[in-house]
């Protein structure tokens, strides 16, 4: 997966980063580059804030020292070795997958949306979530343990079979992991100069001079970076494998190019130029990853080359100091390990920053009341106080319930089905629905229109008054959602969308017949 597309200068020749394991080629440009040679370093006892123990661990720590591969002796785990700066792989086998691999690192972008579709584990006592990523030909299993609420260390295996079931591997290397932890001040890297002392966004900030994008874990790794923006985005990104130069050879649409102090590669792909080069040798590696590679990507070579000399040029300078080692990692089970409510992890989309558990009250009877409820500084409470309601009237198990910004979001425990619903006591219902194809209908024999309605989606907006020009409308909607920890295909189930029916007609007959 090299960004570059024709010349596999971040991954090398070495099979260990091939396929799914082109994650590993692009990670974040901070961490040792040397072996997994034994270093302690007191903590720091003074207060920590929320994001210094990921900071730290971003610049500072060697993912090597994370896995003692004596622990995984049934595995046949072979010795740690670092495949990219914030990456390191040890070989492993099981039942199902001969030639297998763990992965472990660090990786931003770990954020609540992160959190809401993965299972919550309990690993050596510290909160995780593992999430088995579905594809055809191999399915991969996550295990993340947070640092921060943005941050966590990632142990990435393949998959014994497509189900939850199927991360062995995974969840044992994840406690290996959590033992490490517990004491940070063995996890230093050795001490490096370069590229290897660096944030690869702050290095980009300093030299470039621009902001640079959010990491998003789904994305990105810790060793790439982009400016902000799309279009015109500059994408740097580093990882270990052969100076790009010697792989020139057969590779068509690229050429050498002359850096400042170096010779490097650049090449047109995609409507982008990328031009890469080896930073810096890595002492003892193998050879397939004997470098450490950095790529430009930028929309013009003129670009990309002035990007590149840019980034050599800012790196004599010294990067900003890093936290202290903190002294502990990760968070117990029973805290909090992010802002957002955490009765908000649940499987649908909502807004971290607004959404909270819901105030428990009885629904509202009558059409005016729930109006005028609609318009209170708790109308989000009404509204689920409504729902709740109505999913009760379609199955036994208690309903969850959370409040976003003005609307409601709920389901059964497993959310396999999940529901949206908000009271618009000021906007017409024929105004809330402008998508081509809506449907004229009737629930409970109240006008409604049918705005989506596929497989796995059905919305609907009806009127609460009168005709669909009234102001005064329910808007609700239901939606399938795969198994919590299960990342890939949304079921498709017509007649399961058709329980959002239900709901919604058993809340109008039972709470908003009468005036």
């Amino acid at each position: 997966m090299s960004p570059v597309g024709a010349i596999p200068v971040l991954t090398g020749d070495g099979g260990c980063v091939t396929g799914w394991r082109g994650l590993v080629a692009l990670a974040v440009v901070a961490l040792s580059l040397g072996g997994c040679a034994e270093t302690t370093v007191v903590p720091d006892k003074a207060a920590a804030q929320p994001e210094d123990a990921a900071i730290w661990a971003s610049t500072q720590l060697d993912p090597c020292k994370l896995i003692n591969h004596t622990a995984l002796t049934a595995f046949q785990a072979s010795e740690p070795y670092l495949v990219s700066p914030h990456l390191c792989a040890v070989d492993a086998a099981t039942a199902s997958t001969p030639a297998s691999q763990v992965l472990v690192g660090v990786r931003s972008g770990f954020d609540h949306a992160e959190r809401r579709y993965a299972e919550p584990l309990t690993v050596g006592g510290l909160i995780a979530y593992q999430v088995v990523e579905v594809y055809p030909e191999e399915s991969t299993c996550r295990v993340s343990l947070p640092l921060s609420p943005t941050v966590a260390l990632q142990i990435r295996t393949p998959a014994d079979e497509p189900s939850l079931a199927g991360c062995t591997l995974a969840r044992a290397a994840a406690a290996v992991v959590a033992e490490a932890m517990k004491n940070p001040g063995a996890l230093v890297r050795q001490p490096r100069k370069g590229l290897s002392e660096w944030d690869l966004c702050v290095l980009t900030q300093r030299a470039l001079g621009v902001s640079t994008a959010p990491r998003k874990i789904s994305a990105s790794t810790e060793d790439e970076c982009s400016t902000a923006g799309e279009k015109d985005a500059i994408t740097v990104s580093t990882g270990f494998g052969r100076d790009p130069v010697t792989l020139l050879q057969g590779q068509q649409g690229f050429t050498t190019a002359q850096l400042d102090g170096v010779q490097g590669v650049q090449g047109e792909r995609d409507g982008r130029c990328h031009v890469n080069w080896a930073q810096d040798s890595v002492p003892g590696a193998r050879p397939e990853l004997g470098f450490l590679v950095v790529l430009a990507s930028a929309p013009t070579c003129p670009n990309a080359l002035d990007t590149a000399n840019r980034l050599r040029s800012a790196l004599p300078g010294a990067p900003p100091t890093a936290p202290r080692v903190p002294l502990t990692l990760g968070f117990p089970t029973g805290s909090r390990d992010e802002p957002t409510d955490p009765e908000c992890q649940v499987l649908i989309e909502v807004t971290p920053q607004t959404c909270r558990a819901a105030r428990a009250m009885p629904a509202h009877l009558g059409v005016q009341a729930n109006l005028t409820a609609a318009g209170q500084p708790d109308a989000v409470d009404a509204a689920c106080a409504l729902l709740a309601e109505g999913i009760r009237a379609i199955g036994t198990a208690e309903p969850v319930v959370v409040a976003d910004t003005n609307h409601c979001v709920g389901g059964h425990k497993d959310f396999s089905v999940g529901f949206y619903l908000a009271v618009r006591p000021l906007s017409p219902g024929a105004a809330m629905c402008a998508e081509p194809g809506s449907k004229a209908i009737t629930v409970a024999g109240r006008p409604a229109l049918l705005c989506k309605d596929t497989d796995s989606y059905r919305q609907l907006v009806i009127a609460l008054r009168g005709s669909l020009q009234s102001k005064a409308a329910l808007v609700i909607s239901g939606g399938l959602n795969t198994p919590r920890g299960m990342f890939g295909d949304v079921p498709r189930d017509a007649e399961r969308t058709k329980l959002v029916d239900k709901v919604a007609e058993h809340i109008l007959t039972k709470y908003l017949s009468s005036e």
